[in-house]
């Protein structure tokens, strides 16, 4: 019996073909986060995937002829350990999951691959396999319930094969299996059900390479109302007040980029700084006093005020600086206003780092980069990136 098995990972798909138990083929590769920087959502991800797949069999002569084809589970509705075929419902939950993950598009693709083969499809053992005791579900918040959400697949797999090498079957034992990933599975198994195991997906449990792992609430809780929320607009801060302050309850700072800095001058003078008449004095007071004696300071300074530093290629035209100045205070100055959209642009264009901070991270605007790049060389605040590629 030729059997086609599929696992698409977050970062990875791998493939196999068994010739009953036996593996007699395997396959796979790593997708980069340049490879998958185009995808917003996971499903967006399927095409790639599914192309993937058909190129490698293609490579190995290997031709769509197969008996089944079995995928890893995706995030389904919480359902006991076991193989499933696939079917109508199925798919629709997987496209409509809640949570995002690439195990999702597993099913997928063996769906329709098998539906060129001609041969049924199935999943085993998804992440979502619920068999967990009543006494595991409870939490010190009755409004809050424990779930089952970690490596089943892999978890069952190990057990059934330490049984068969002890003699066994695994519903005969009572075994703790751990999964070691980028997440953390700790599992109590009890005559072939997880009667308890940490939630690995959301980061109950131990923390890993890509999990936080249990933390303790208070402390968390404390971090996220130190938040700063930096718009640059008023009505902008109206809005996010009335939504996170008045809307969520979480007390956190938030005001414009300007009423930022403005405090952090205020911390260099007694008296409160007036704008218009005394900011400059201000400012140099801080720059002779904090930062010229400050060497780190200044390489600081000098690093955040050179990224920004351009000159347009026409400077070279001119045989010094002044020639340059001279010139451009002589043009009209709409003519430059009405293409300074242009000249920025160019700028940008010629510029290789776009929207990328001092730190590497890319940004959907300049803008973002500018308070990103401020807050970098801050002592306690760091900027929290969006997330964008």
């Amino acid at each position: 019996m030729k059997i086609f098995v599929i696992n698409p990972g977050s970062t990875s798909t791998k493939i196999a073909l068994f010739i009953d138990e036996k593996p007699v083929w395997a396959a796979g590769a790593h997708h980069t986060a340049d490879d998958l920087s185009e995808f917003h959502h996971v499903n967006e991800q399927y095409a790639y995937r599914k192309d993937f797949v058909l190129r490698l069999l293609a490579e190995a002569d290997i031709p769509l002829d197969f008996d089944a084809v079995i995928a890893r589970g995706g995030l389904l509705k919480p359902t006991p350990g076991g193989v499933y075929a696939i079917n109508e419902q199925m798919k629709h939950d997987l496209l409509n999951a809640r949570m995002e993950h690439a195990c999702n598009l597993g099913a997928l693709i063996a769906d329709e691959i098998a539906r060129e083969c001609h041969c049924p499809a199935y999943i085993a053992d998804p992440e979502v396999v619920d068999e967990l005791q009543p006494a595991a579900r409870l939490t010190g918040i009755p409004e809050i319930e424990r779930i089952s959400i970690f490596h089943a697949l892999n978890s069952k797999a190990v057990s059934r094969k330490y049984a068969a090498s002890i003699g066994k079957h695994y519903e005969e034992l009572n075994l703790i299996v751990v999964h070691l990933g980028g997440g953390i599975s700790v599992g109590a198994h009890c005559k072939g059900r997880v009667i308890d195991v940490n939630n690995a997906l959301n980061g109950e449990g131990p923390f890993s390479p890509e999990r936080a792992g249990t933390i303790p609430a208070d402390q968390l809780a404390e971090l996220c109302f130190s938040v700063i929320v930096i718009s640059y607009t008023n009505k902008a801060i109206g809005e996010l007040r009335d939504r996170i302050n008045k809307g969520l309850g979480i007390p956190a700072k938030i005001c414009t980029f300007h009423a930022f800095a403005y405090d952090i001058v205020k911390q260099f003078s007694e008296e409160p700084p007036e704008i218009n008449f005394s900011s400059q004095q201000i400012i140099f007071d801080m720059l002779e006093k904090s930062i010229f004696h400050n060497k780190q300071l200044m390489r600081n300074l000098v690093l955040f005020l050179g990224y920004y530093f351009d000159l347009s290629e026409d400077v070279f035209k001119f045989t010094d600086l002044n020639q340059y100045h001279l010139y451009k205070a002589a043009q009209d100055f709409e003519t430059l206003k009405s293409g300074l959209g242009e000249y920025i642009k160019k700028v940008e264009q010629q510029r290789t780092k776009k929207t990328r901070t001092i730190t590497g991270e890319y940004l959907r605007s300049m803008q973002e980069v500018q308070i990103a790049n401020f807050l970098y060389f801050g002592s306690r605040i760091k900027y929290q990136s969006c997330g964008c590629t």
